[in-house]
């Protein structure tokens, strides 16, 4: 585990971001860097909390300011005055900051100020989950906010809480996908936070969460695809441009995948060759598939959707004869049989859906993971 190292004092106002300081814990090796009481005199004058910076500046937050707090957490123009027993109990990088310097010259109130170049959402994300648990789980922007600074500070509960959240949304089994409620929930993801899951999901190595991620991204993105006057590449604008390269190759991807596995089992099913020639459903269940595949598929009243932007592939209880516009007149026992065979389908597709989004097989990102 990568430890970040703390301040030379915070008794002054400072300026602290852990992903710019050294990786060595060394406290003289910390000191040396960052300017502090062992290194040479500096001659640049460092901001100090007196009258240069009133306190009618910022706002106190209003659930986050503690008469008894022995030190100012400033973030934007946000005072948080809270306990630094507390937040060192729950964080390493917190307790650095707080034991490898020495108090001076008090900065507000007589309490330390210190500033921390964070984002104030999730700062204060963090913050109410440390002192007040307050938690929204189902929320995934929220959960990916606090998994970032969590990560960031170190902070063991709500960072594992929020890996195992990624992990039930996107789980390594096709059974746990279509659980309900969860699979409902996901779609209330969007396109940017389903980005953002990739790449946290990457840099904590939840291998096995990826194939499930990037399917998701590569419907949401095709779906959205189809919509008028709307560019999903907007949504993802802040991306790095190569993800959203990557999240339309995943997509003609895993369009071949439905093509080649998905509609291979259905026309096994059609083409059966030991079913009666004069089946008595054989012509319906034919117009119904071409149907499906020409023309446009029925979500709801006023909703269609073409057959190359349905990448919406392991759904839990709607199947193609469901989308089709000319199933009608196919009875209800065909219409089972057709559902079983792409059951079928969808669980041969599942096992390959690794090697459809450029990943490998199952066994190896278990073992990757693992």
């Amino acid at each position: 585990m990568r430890a970040l190292p703390a301040l030379t004092t915070i008794s002054s106002v400072q300026e602290y971001n852990p992903r710019n300081l050294p990786s060595s814990t060394d406290p003289t090796h910390i000191l040396a860097n960052m300017g502090g009481d062992t290194a040479a005199p500096n001659n640049k004058r460092q901001r100090v909390g007196d009258e240069s910076e009133p306190s009618n500046q910022f706002e106190q937050h209003d659930r986050l300011w503690f008469a008894d707090g022995n030190v100012i957490l400033r973030c934007e123009q946000t005072d948080f005055r809270v306990h630094r027993s507390l937040l060192a109990t729950h964080s390493e990088v917190f307790r650095d900051m707080f034991t490898v310097g020495t108090p001076m010259n008090q900065a507000y109130d007589d309490v330390p100020v210190v500033h921390l170049a964070d984002d104030l959402k999730s700062l204060t994300t963090l913050l109410l989950f440390i002192y007040f648990h307050d938690e929204d789980y189902d929320n995934m922007t929220w959960v990916l906010d606090l998994l970032e600074i969590s990560t960031k500070y170190i902070v063991p509960l709500p960072r594992d809480r929020c890996l195992a959240v990624i992990r039930r949304f996107f789980p390594d089994t096709l059974e746990k996908y279509q659980e309900e409620p969860t699979y409902s929930r996901r779609y209330s993801i969007n396109l940017c936070s389903a980005a953002r899951c990739h790449k946290l999901a990457t840099d904590n190595n939840l291998a096995t969460c990826l194939p499930a991620i990037r399917c998701f991204c590569a419907d949401i993105f095709a779906f959205h695809s189809s919509c008028e006057g709307y560019d999903p590449r907007e949504e993802i604008q802040h991306c790095p441009s190569s993800l959203q390269v990557e999240i339309m190759a995943w997509g003609r991807a895993l369009l071949a995948a439905k093509r080649d596995i998905l509609d291979k089992h259905i026309q096994e099913f059609l083409e059966n060759s030991d079913r009666e020639t004069d089946y008595h459903c054989a012509d319906e269940l034919a117009i119904a598939f071409l149907s499906y595949k020409s023309e446009d598929c029925v979500l709801n009243s006023n909703q269609h959707l073409r057959y190359e932007n349905d990448l919406q592939l392991f759904p839990p209880t709607s199947f193609a004869v469901d989308l089709s516009k000319r199933s009608g007149d196919v009875c209800g026992d065909c219409e089972a049989d057709w559902k079983e065979k792409e059951m079928a389908g969808r669980i041969a597709l599942w096992e390959e859906l690794p090697k459809y989004t450029s990943l490998g097989t199952w066994q190896e990102l278990r073992a990757r993971e693992g």
